[in-house]
């Protein structure tokens, strides 16, 4: 992708125009927006060939953004470390007896459908 929002914050991340096929007079928009307002309006020239991101609680989030919401994200699991490896433990466990579950009703099923 040649643009990025970040709407944790609203800034736009683009990449440099040799490194993408921007639609006609985009990249023009991208720099005099970066021009205007710089804080706003973000240029990769040196990240390769595109941008880092992810959705994160329904919002589009850039990586490296300077509004460090990805930052912010991973604070919060490596500071909850342990809650979070615990909820997966109990999740699993969870989901395996629901696995077993309808496994044993699966074989029951199969046992009387052989058994007519």
């Amino acid at each position: 992708r040649e643009a990025i929002n970040c709407e944790a914050c609203g800034r736009v991340h683009f990449l440099d125009e040799n490194l993408n096929d921007f639609e006609e007079g985009e990249y023009k928009e991208y720099k005099d927006g970066a021009e205007k307002d710089p804080d706003k309006y973000i240029g990769h020239d040196s990240d390769g060939p595109s941008i880092g991101y992810m959705h994160f609680n329904d919002k589009q989030v850039v990586f490296d953004c300077p509004c460090n919401y990805t930052r912010q994200l991973e604070n919060l699991l490596w500071h909850h470390a342990g809650d979070v490896a615990e909820y997966f433990v109990a999740r699993t466990k969870a989901e395996k007896k629901e696995a077993d579950r309808m496994a044993r009703s699966a074989a029951r099923a199969g046992k009387a459908i052989s058994n007519r």
